[in-house]
């Protein structure tokens, strides 16, 4: 055997393990970070350590990826290399990963050291004797909703606050949801962090349906200070341990009501004129939303019906407070034009038999009739009987003289098979407020006045007022017959004018004017011959 050769062999077979095994030293390399990591970000540092003693030949570090489900033989994904050694034995190594192009997904990092000879040998790779570390790479934040009352929620400048119901606190709910890595690991209580206008952070614990989804609610966010505007609302929630998410909300915060305006011009109008009212108004905060009329005379477009009326102009802002404002108009008869009407209405009542001792009422007149009710009594049965009220809108066609001063309605009452046994008669009429009030009168300047159709001239009756309401004056006049009538400002009574003060003496469609006339001239014949009688009597 040669002895020479066999020591020649062991002497370089232990200098090559020893070699070896400096190398292997010298080459062992870990990743400075916790297995199962979560992380996120354009610079996310990852760091290595040398675990040997020989460390003055590692040049550098370079760190690799791969998805978990790929086999650890497979191509591994470069993540970069650190800078090459700066400082004599440098143990620490790092470099910067920008992981926002890397799709959100678990992953396994590898690392390798390079052993640098600075005389300009060979380059030597050893993998990491750490083994592989698992992290999973998350850049998407989770999503968020906030609602104040579900299932609407609040958009960017919605207005959230009012003062009916939002005097002191905001109430939002905020819906979280993250379909990656989740909120927080199981163990650990989720958060939202709400901050209103830079105001304190409020805590609100998150009540989680799962790792992914859960809900912060709160109602007592203090905004009380908080002016009239936009304001910004801030929520911070944790995806994970180490990621956080920042969602900004711009809401409106709205306690001042919108203003409303009703304008009614003219305040009076004829019945068919075109309505006389508009609604409107302003808000300078979150905006005007709606606004509507209204009227007490059920309608904002037709005025067919006539009398005193309110028109409410209610408004919304978009914030849900609203006001409202009101103005008041007036529907009358067309006025006399000094010819007839053209298409007159009437009211007729018809009674089979009235008896003496009771009076008989007719009532459910039109409120444009002038006449709210007719009370008459007979002296003597009465068949067959019918009283017919025709409202004008002007001076009849059979009247041939016009009513002097302002007039409110022309209207006539005829009867049939009544006029011989009518003992007397009450009629109640009634004048809007609005109509008196637009021409100047008071409640005590309006009269009735009757036609005298033989005459051909007005008398006015005594007018008695009686009551009023919200719309109307009401007004009672005794009389024994009827004709027409003109309810009208009250003529100043002197001697010799056409219309007198008088009772109701003047003739009807069933005249007793013959009559009159006749116990006129025997009360005459009379007074005449006492008055010879005594001047006879005298002489003697």
């Amino acid at each position: 055997m040669n002895y020479k050769k066999v020591l020649l062999f062991a002497f370089s077979a232990l200098v090559l393990i020893g070699f070896l095994s400096g190398v292997s030293a010298a080459l062992s390399v870990k990743i400075y970070l916790s297995n199962e990591s979560n992380i996120s970000g354009s610079a996310y540092p990852l760091n290595a350590t040398l675990t040997s003693e020989a460390v003055a030949n590692v040049g550098n570090v370079t760190f690799y990826y791969q998805p978990v489900s790929y086999a650890h033989n497979e191509t591994w994904a470069l993540i970069g290399r650190s800078s090459n050694n700066v400082t004599p034995n440098q143990t620490w190594f790092n470099i910067t990963w920008d992981t926002t192009a890397i799709t959100a997904w678990n992953y396994t990092l590898n690392v390798t050291s390079w052993n640098y000879n600075p005389s300009g040998g060979d380059i030597n790779a050893t993998n990491s004797s750490s083994g592989y570390l698992g992290v999973t790479v998350d850049n998407t934040p989770p999503t968020v909703a906030v609602y104040g009352t579900s299932p609407t929620a609040y958009a960017n400048g919605t207005s959230i606050k009012t003062a009916a119901t939002f005097a002191n606190n905001l109430t939002l709910s905020v819906y979280v949801n993250d379909t990656r890595i989740g909120m927080t690991n199981a163990s650990v209580n989720a958060h939202c962090f709400i901050n209103v206008n830079g105001g304190l952070n409020h805590s609100v614990p998150m009540i989680k349906f799962s790792r992914w989804s859960g809900w912060c609610n709160s109602s007592n966010i203090n905004i009380t200070d908080l002016t009239d505007g936009n304001k910004t609302i801030n929520i911070y929630v944790n995806d994970t341990l180490t990621n956080l998410l920042n969602n900004t909300l711009v809401v409106q915060i709205d306690t001042t009501s919108p203003t409303a305006t009703a304008t009614c011009s003219p305040t009076t109008i004829n019945a068919g004129d075109t309505f006389p009212c508009t609604c409107s108004g302003t808000d300078a905060t979150s905006g005007l939303n709606t606004n509507t009329g209204t009227s007490t005379s059920g309608s904002v477009t037709s005025t067919s019906s006539t009398g005193a009326f309110t028109y409410t102009c209610t408004t919304a802002d978009w914030g849900g407070l609203t006001t409202s404002a009101t103005d008041t108009y007036s529907v009358t008869q067309i006025p006399n034009t000094g010819g007839s009407t053209t298409s007159p209405s009437e009211r007729v009542h018809s009674w089979t038999k009235i008896t003496p001792g009771a009076a008989t009422i007719m009532k459910d007149f039109n409120a444009e009739t002038g006449i709210k009710e007719i009370q008459i009594e007979v002296n003597n049965e009465a068949q067959n009987v019918k009283i017919t009220v025709t409202k004008y809108s002007g001076r009849p066609a059979n009247v041939s003289v016009s009513k002097t001063g302002k007039v409110y309605q022309y209207l006539r009452i005829e009867t049939q098979n009544l006029a011989d046994k009518l003992k007397n008669a009450t009629v109640e009429f009634k004048v809007a407020k609005s109509w008196a009030e637009s021409n100047g009168l008071g409640k005590e300047e309006v009269a009735v006045s009757k036609f005298d159709e033989v005459g051909k001239k007005w008398n006015q009756l005594d007018t008695t007022y009686v009551s009023e309401d919200s719309a109307y004056y009401y007004y009672d006049v005794a009389m024994n017959s009827f004709s027409y009538f003109a309810i009208s400002e009250k003529a100043v009574v002197s001697g010799g004018d056409e219309e007198t003060g008088a009772n109701d003496t003047s003739s009807g469609n069933e005249t007793r004017s013959g009559e009159i006339s006749n116990w006129w001239w025997a009360l005459t014949a009379v007074v005449v011959i006492v008055a010879i009688s005594y001047y006879i009597r005298k002489k003697k």
